[in-house]
């Protein structure tokens, strides 16, 4: 901007309590002294976040933090909370942005207002639980195979439940709706980040298939978590999650397409030993493992975030998820026990779990990592990124303000 433009700013006092109430409350501690953006090691040279955002975010310019891809960028690590010499904590204030923007993205807008609304949580589990229930009701029985080998060898839960084709087609048509409303959100922010004024060429810098699969990488190694100082430990965690996700979702896909091919004819479930059920075992160990790191350091002392709907939806989801993991391991422990009443509990709970997980996900903390992995797509798109160091200069240190555009 040259001394000849004007920049008209019109103020919104409502959306800074709107970031409070988020879990934003130490955004007015800022006094603008940029250390935040020169201890991060993940900013750009340029723009660098989080220090313009919280400016923005003070002036009440809700539009630009809407597209602003710099949001999903940052990793919360937590390096600016820990150097800020107010105190203030501005990853939590990142955060409450961040839950904003994918919210003022969300399709269509009230389920994104229910999901994030302690109140409806009982409307919003019993929607699921009363699809379930009612699609099990309707074969007109719900009843435990004979035998005590019957847990072992035989298609269990289709034995179970009589109307088995009518739930696969019912979470076919979850999963449908919610990849095409993760679409448009993650549409209307790609629009965003192409609109946004974070740096001055936003030129694409090489081809989309190029940028996914180098943001891939990104993604799937974790690789910005190696340069975070104070959340550098979350990495282990979040593979473990990550991948463990991934084999639960790959297991269950193999299922479904060896028990309706029909040149496969799978049976389920599978023996122990099969290479399949192996996978999803390992897999909801690797998970269970990962959640138990990530709550443990939740709620340490040192850890805690402030409280607010961002912690509210960050505690849904870590719970939703882990109760998806616990009642699919009950389900596996009671039906190899032949406790088919506790087995038949667990995976109707299971089922629930997974339903609210899905049909939800674009409106929830899920929608974070698909916003995130948008955002590092983009970067790559048209060079959003972080420089390297000059030799001798440390990470995160003061003296990376030198040469850095921090306004």
């Amino acid at each position: 901007m040259n001394e000849n433009q004007v920049l008209r700013v019109d103020p919104d006092v409502e959306f800074v309590k709107t970031v409070t109430e988020w879990g934003g409350g130490d955004l007015k501690t800022c006094f603008q002294c940029a250390t935040c953006s020169v201890v991060c090691p993940l900013s750009p040279d340029v723009n660098p976040f989080p220090r313009k955002e919280i400016l923005w975010a003070q002036w009440g310019m809700k539009d630009r933090l809407a597209g602003d891809p710099d949001l999903w960028l940052c990793h919360r690590c937590n390096d600016c909370s820990q150097n800020c010499p107010r105190g203030a904590k501005t990853g939590d204030v990142m955060a409450a942005l961040r839950s904003y923007a994918y919210q003022s993205h969300a399709r269509p807008r009230f389920l994104g207002r229910w999901v994030n609304s302690p109140f409806m949580l009982p409307i919003l589990l019993a929607i699921p639980a009363l699809v379930i229930w009612a699609i099990i009701s309707q074969g007109g029985r719900w009843e435990a195979p004979m035998g005590e080998t019957a847990g072992l060898h035989s298609r269990y839960w289709g034995n179970m439940i009589e109307p088995w084709p009518w739930l696969d087609l019912s979470f076919m048509a979850v999963s449908l709706f919610a990849a095409a409303a993760l679409f448009a959100s993650l549409r209307s922010a790609w629009k965003g980040f192409m609109a946004s004024e974070v740096q001055a060429d936003l030129t694409p810098k090489m081809s989309v298939f190029e940028a996914l699969k180098r943001g891939l990488w990104d993604i799937l190694l974790h690789r910005k978590f190696n340069e975070c100082g104070a959340a550098h430990a979350r990495r282990g965690a979040h593979l473990l999650i990550l991948f463990g996700f991934g084999g639960l979702f790959l297991t269950t896909a193999l299922v479904f397409l060896g028990m309706y091919l029909p040149f496969i004819k799978l049976h389920t479930p599978l023996p122990l030993g099969h290479p399949i059920k192996l996978l999803g075992n390992a897999s909801a160990i690797a998970i269970a493992v990962g959640l138990i790191l990530v709550i443990a350091r939740r709620t340490s002392a040192a850890q805690s975030v402030a409280w607010g709907r961002n912690a509210y939806q960050d505690l849904l989801f870590l719970s939703v998820l882990t109760l998806v993991v616990l009642t699919g391991i009950l389900s596996e422990v009671f039906r190899l026990a032949t406790f088919h009443g506790g087995a038949a509990a667990a995976y109707y709970l299971h089922l629930v779990f997974i339903f609210f997980l899905l049909f939800y996900a674009p409106f929830s903390k899920f929608a974070h990592v698909f916003f995130h992995g948008t955002a590092v797509v983009w970067s790559h798109y048209v060079g959003r990124r972080v420089q390297s160091l000059a030799p001798g200069v440390v990470a995160g240190g003061q003296g990376r303000a030198a040469g850095r555009g921090v306004a």
